[in-house]
């Protein structure tokens, strides 16, 4: 579970430097990062993280 969390902020900190150097544009970057989300959501829930209602 930590190495997915790893590689998930591995590739969202690579679609930034993607999209700062002009190689992806806003609208992909956002597709991209709610993909990301989704699979963030599907992973077991950290450890002492609360949860907002």
């Amino acid at each position: 579970m930590r190495v997915r969390r790893a590689a998930i902020d591995a590739q969202r900190e690579e679609l930034q430097h993607w999209r700062d150097a002009g190689r992806l544009p806003d609208e992909e970057l956002c597709v991209l990062q709610r993909e990301l989300d989704h699979e963030e959501l599907l992973l077991p829930k950290r450890p002492g993280w609360r949860t907002s209602i």
